[in-house]
């Protein structure tokens, strides 16, 4: 079941007046075993720190989006007259499948919507779950999902998932767990293999293999290839617990929400499992930041041997292993002792597998003190300083960069080296495939085309040219371009367009 906490969702949504995305975590890169004792040795033994690094030349950056590439005239506009896929009372967005053919969204009538107990309010009606099916326009409301948002951490699990080879699981109401090559297709009931009904699904192993199942009181390893399961032992499913696949696909570290009640008992932690067996290996208690939220601290792997809790209340972050080994990481990386009283931000990660590299940040957000950067790779390890107002961050595309609307960056692992301004496009925490990008301003989209930062097409719909906020979502593939617009005074999805990107 998509969870959505009603009331974080729906001051969120009224606030935002916008469509509510679920997201899923990208999976973890296979990263080769580097360990982090040996980069201390090394900054301390033969890599001195280096001077602070000059701030950047360029100019700071502004609220404004810079220069729009002018390949298409200002002026063409393209007015979308096509007959909407909906329009009702209301709309959430869940997701696009991996192809682009699928579009996965709920849909509410205005009967439904009239039954929530206070007007406009957000997330108290059921709704249809629907899959549009983008080759032949035909609609597919075969599961009975619920459409209510009592979102409940990100990593709660969610009823379906395409898997890697296309096909689709589905956890049903019913009982039935579901695979199937299409939807509303026939399909192969595998409900007989656990003794539960499974009531969400969790994360894919990196490799495909497996994948994290969980009903009532149990989570549940499923081998896809081999139609086996087993559970994993101990650990009692929580919607805010974290769940991260090591690279090799060898282990999973949990993150145990815990919980505040009065004593802080249980206080959370981290659990290690071996995947063949289901078991805890590992084991460490420590505090999260938020207790009803385990996502916040990681963990983050860096290898296939140790991983990154990116903050924790009472021993700030710090360095795992499989043996359970613990190592503090602001003393180790940053000469820094930890302050309960003074922890934020946590420490940012970004892990580069295929090369045998890491990097981690400590950044400078509410701090006086210069950001840090720490990176590891075969040939040793280095630290740069960034100094100045700008609050830095690692991208997921292996950038360490800067800003706001427009955005400064730079390649991690190329110490000293000049920031620049990113092109106008996709903003670099959303790390995406997509070769286009779509954003609305005013009633109006634009369609980029990111790797030649050239214009494609400017777009309107007609009927909705003003009062109404437009949601442009592209299809993984660039092929398909799905907009949500919301009206201006609850911000409720009143219609729904699929239309074929002119570009292709």
């Amino acid at each position: 079941m998509i969870k959505f906490r009603p009331l974080t969702w729906l001051l969120v949504c009224l606030l935002l007046g916008s469509a509510c995305a679920q997201t899923n975590s990208g999976e973890e890169p296979i990263v080769e075993e580097t360990a982090v004792v040996e980069a201390v040795t090394v900054i301390e033994a033969t890599a001195p720190l280096p001077t602070a690094t000059p701030r950047p030349t360029e100019a700071a950056p502004t609220a404004e989006p810079t220069a729009i590439p002018t390949a298409v005239p200002t002026s063409a506009v393209r007015l979308i007259t096509e007959a909407p896929i909906f329009t009702g009372g209301d709309l959430q967005f869940v997701g696009w499948s991996p192809d682009g053919r699928y579009l996965a969204y709920f849909e509410y009538t205005e009967e439904q919507v009239a039954e929530s107990p206070a007007e406009g309010l957000r997330g108290t009606y059921p709704g249809t779950f629907v899959f549009y099916d983008t080759e032949t326009g035909e609609k597919c409301t075969d599961y009975p999902y619920s459409g209510f948002f009592s979102y409940e951490g990100s990593d709660s699990g969610a009823p379906w998932h395409w898997l890697p080879d296309g096909q689709l699981l589905l956890a049903l109401p019913g009982g039935q767990l579901l695979q199937t090559s299409a939807p509303c297709t026939a399909g192969e009931d595998l409900a007989a293999l656990f003794p539960e009904p499974v009531s969400s699904l969790g994360p894919l192993s990196s490799n495909g293999q497996w994948i994290i199942l969980t009903n009532s009181d149990q989570y549940w390893l499923f081998d896809l290839v081999n139609k086996t399961t087993h559970p994993i032992a101990e650990v009692q499913p929580d919607s805010f617990n974290n769940l991260v696949w090591s690279p090799d696909s060898q282990h999973i570290s949990i993150t145990l929400a815990g919980n505040y009640t009065g004593d802080r008992s249980p206080i959370g932690g981290t659990r290690v499992v071996n995947v063949a067996t289901g078991a805890i290996i590992a084991r460490h208690d420590w505090e999260p930041a938020n207790a009803l939220d385990g996502t916040f601290g990681g963990p983050v792997w860096l290898n296939n041997e140790e991983f990154v809790v990116t903050l924790s209340l009472d021993q700030g972050p710090f360095l795992m292993n499989l043996s359970g080994e613990v190592q503090p990481l602001l003393p180790l990386l940053f000469d820094k002792t930890f302050n309960p009283e003074n922890y934020w931000p946590p420490l940012d990660v970004y892990a580069d597998v295929e090369n045998g590299r890491y990097a981690i940040l400590r950044g400078n957000e509410g701090r006086d003190d210069a950001a840090k950067l720490y990176t590891r790779t075969p040939e040793g390890g280095a630290l740069e300083l960034f100094e100045g107002p700008d609050v830095y961050r690692l991208f997921p595309d292996g950038t360490v960069g800067y800003g706001d609307y427009s955005y400064w960056s730079r390649p991690i692992f190329v110490e000293n080296a000049q920031f620049e301004q990113r092109p106008y496009g996709q903003n670099p925490w959303q790390l995406t495939q997509n070769q286009l990008f779509a954003s609305a301003n005013s009633g109006t989209i634009t369609v980029f085309n990111t790797a030649a930062n050239e214009l494609v097409e400017r777009l309107q719909v007609a009927g909705y040219e003003n009062g109404y906020t437009l949601h442009p979502l592209l299809s993984p593939n660039d092929q398909w371009l799905a907009i949500f617009i919301n009206e201006p005074r609850y911000g409720l999805g009143k219609a729904l367009f699929v239309i074929p990107v002119s570009a292709n």
